[in-house]
């Protein structure tokens, strides 16, 4: 079991690569001092560091999360939305990747991935 701790500290409100389009649990801490509103896109990998994406969906819009509180998703797999041919309805290529981000400036919050 593969997992990641990143502690993000986010001070525009910059699209960060979780790098995976499949994990079976997601966790988003708001460790601010005020609620957070966060967007998880799905995109191309070349998308982190933009503040939108323009190859790519939005999956969860504007999810406020209050002050110590934390957002927890279970099991997500993306892998019907990507394929590396042009199949209809499908995201073409093998870049996409799962992004976060806060959608305001200046916000701190914690994630952990468990792939």
């Amino acid at each position: 079991m593969a997992s990641l701790l990143l502690e993000i500290t986010s001070n525009t409100n910059q699209l960060v690569d979780l790098k995976c389009i499949v994990f079976k649990k997601l966790l988003i801490t708001n460790i601010d001092t005020e609620a957070i509103n966060i967007d998880l896109v799905i995109g191309k990998s070349n998308s982190a560091g933009a503040t939108n994406v323009t190859e790519g969906t939005g999956i969860l819009k504007a999810i406020k999360i209050p002050t110590g509180v934390t957002l927890c998703i279970d099991g997500l797999d993306f892998t019907g939305l990507v394929d590396s041919t042009a199949v209809t309805g499908a995201l073409e290529g093998d870049d996409y990747t799962l992004l976060v981000r806060a959608t305001d400036t200046n916000k701190l919050y914690s994630i952990f991935i468990d792939y």
